[in-house]
């Protein structure tokens, strides 16, 4: 599929002067996957340095596969992969859309949410993340997806996640420092819930 049969989502962007990064969205029926969305993560001379790959350099994507693969073995709710290539440093990885789902921020403002329960799933997702040794890195409000019929918490944008504990209460202080959305009283709450898995 080309570029032009696709709508573009975050046009391309670069790391620190030095590679391209560009997503796309659309159909996923050139994948074989009819009836459903995807996104499509292209990337150029993108890598960072992976600690599991004793510090060569990796492409992104690759590590953003890797990390969606575990949060699947660890139950943690993150999108389908649909495929996945790479041809020298051009890496392709495409996603199944998380369907009805929206931003965490625009979820717990929806008018008759039960924010309550909402906040206690956001605990135990992020519990269920950290306790199996991962580390998002990059946990802020438009990586966390609600789809509102059962309130279920999705990560995306998982590019950034390492393996190890290291960095457990970084990723946790990020989050809270952008959430201004929660009160205090429900900043608790959400701690309570991820403390009790």
């Amino acid at each position: 599929m080309s570029p032009d049969d696709l709508t573009l989502v975050k046009p391309a962007q670069s790391r620190r002067g030095k590679g391209e990064s560009v997503v796309f969205k659309g159909s996923g029926k050139p994948w074989g996957r009819d009836g459903i969305t995807v996104y499509v993560k292209r990337q150029s001379h993108y890598q960072r340095r992976a600690a599991w790959r004793f510090y060569r350099l990796t492409p992104m994507l690759r590590c953003e596969k890797r990390a969606l693969e575990a949060c699947k073995i660890l139950g943690v709710p993150v999108p389908d992969i649909v495929s996945y290539k790479e041809a020298g440093n051009d890496v392709e990885l495409v996603l199944a859309e998380i369907e009805n789902a929206l931003p965490l921020s625009d979820a717990i403002n929806t008018k008759g949410v039960q924010r309550q329960l909402l906040i206690q799933n956001v605990g135990r997702v992020f519990a269920k993340l950290h306790k199996g040794r991962w580390v998002h890195g990059s946990l802020i409000d438009e990586h966390i997806l609600v789809q509102m019929s059962d309130y279920s918490v999705h990560l995306i944008d998982l590019e950034k996640a390492t393996f190890g504990v290291v960095r457990k209460k970084r990723d946790l202080a990020r989050f809270f420092r952008q959430a201004t959305y929660l009160s205090a009283d429900e900043k608790q709450q959400l701690l309570d819930a991820y403390h009790a898995i």
